[in-house]
């Protein structure tokens, strides 16, 4: 399964971002990418998109991590369970403006853009799927609790990865034509 495609991207879709020196200059790169690009002015659908803003470990944002680096799981033998921490991605940190890039132009041709509940949380999620290239931004529209206007909705970026796991790609397009059947579209074509 390859998540690079032979045909050539669209004009829209940012190079890479080289990713060259040491961890504390890319992170420090990524970081500035991030705060300028995604954190501040990001919009799909007529609403904000706001990534989590949470610290729980260091000086950075959840969601900072959550398009940066990837879950790994691990057994731990002295506490004999399952633990999970995060681990930098290069392949989703090259692509970091891609997130951008995919909220602004999602109804490109080249994005599938389709609603499925999670598995885990149950809540309704927004997938912006630059399938052909291997690479979803997932969005989650919610309310903000005790705001003054309860009409201010926001969408929540969730995460933003490379579909580089064939079980990624068949749960992706197992909800796009569950999605596409309920709202009667027509299913996805094969490119040639």
């Amino acid at each position: 399964m390859s998540n690079e495609s032979s045909s050539t991207p669209p004009a829209w879709l940012p190079d890479l971002i080289g990713l060259d020196g040491s961890w504390e200059r890319i992170r420090s790169r990524l970081y500035d990418i991030y705060t300028r690009e995604i954190r501040r002015g990001l919009r799909f659908q007529g609403l904000p998109v706001i990534p989590d803003g949470r610290k729980s470990e260091d000086e950075f944002e959840d969601g900072f991590w959550h398009v940066t680096s990837r879950t790994l799981k691990k057994y731990n033998p002295k506490v004999r369970r399952m633990e999970v921490e995060r681990i930098y991605d290069s392949k989703r940190s090259a692509r970091l403006r891609w997130v951008v890039a995919i909220i602004q132009n999602a109804t490109s041709p080249e994005v599938s853009v389709f609603e499925s509940v999670d598995d885990k949380s149950g809540r309704l999620r927004t997938y912006l799927w630059l399938e052909e290239w291997g690479f979803v931004v997932i969005l989650e529209r919610r309310t903000l609790p005790k705001d003054p206007k309860p009409d201010y909705n926001f969408y929540h970026l969730v995460t933003a990865f490379c579909v580089d796991i064939s079980g990624f790609q068949a749960d992706l397009e197992k909800r796009r034509d569950a999605y596409a059947q309920k709202k009667q579209l027509p299913p996805k074509r094969e490119q040639s």
